[in-house]
C-alpha cells in the first residue's frame, strides 16, 4: 500500500508552500513543502521542484513505515503515520511508543500518541498541535476529510 493522493494534498497544506530557504521552529533550513536534506540558506524551488522533493521524502517515509510496522496497515493509518513521520522524522518515528503499541495491536492508543508530539524545543507549538489533531482525523476518517476549510477552523479552534 502507498501513501494516498489525498495524504500528499494534505500533507501539502500542513506544510505550505514555501519557495525560499527558512528556519524552522527547530531551525532547520526548510524550502518548498517541508524539505530539509541538502537545503542552505540560499536555497530556493518553484512548485514543480517542491512537489519532486515531496515525493521523495515521502518515498523515504513509506519505506519507513513499512520497516517499523510489519504487519498490514489500513490506508487512513498509514496516510497520518506518512504526515507525522514526514514532519518528526522517519528515526524518531521508529523509535516512537507510537510504533511500539501499534505493533501490539493496540491502534486506538498508537493514534492517542500523536497529540504528545506538538511542542518543538520544548515549546508547545500551535501549528503542531493543529497538524496533530488533523493527523488523528485521518487516522480514524482518511485523508480525504482534509482541506483548507477544516484547517482554517481548526486554527479558529485552537
Amino acid at each position: 500500500m502507498r501513501i494516498s493522493p489525498q495524504a500528499i494534498e494534505a500533507i501539502k497544506l500542513f506544510e505550505q508552500f514555501r519557495p525560499v530557504a527558512y528556519r524552522d521552529g527547530g531551525g532547520v533550513w526548510t524550502c518548498g513543502y517541508g524539505h530539509t536534506l541538502n537545503v542552505s540558506p540560499s536555497s530556493t524551488c518553484d512548485h514543480k521542484l517542491a512537489e519532486t522533493w515531496l515525493r521523495q521524502d515521502l518515498q523515504a517515509v513509506d519505506v519507513a513505515i513499512k520497516a517499523a510496522i510489519p504487519n498490514a496497515i489500513p490506508q487512513n493509518h498509514l496516510d497520518a503515520m506518512a504526515s507525522f513521520a514526514l514532519n518528526v522524522g522517519t528515526d524518531a518515528f521508529a523509535n516512537s511508543t507510537l510504533v511500539e503499541l501499534y505493533n501490539q495491536g493496540q491502534t486506538k492508543r498508537a493514534c492517542w500518541e500523536l497529540k504528545r508530539w506538538d511542542h518543538d524545543n520544548g515549546r508547545q507549538v500551535r501549528g503542531l498541535t493543529i497538524r496533530r489533531f488533523a493527523e488523528e482525523l485521518i487516522w480514524v476518517s482518511g485523508a480525504a476529510c482534509i482541506n483548507e476549510e477544516l484547517l482554517e477552523g481548526l486554527r479558529n479552534f485552537f
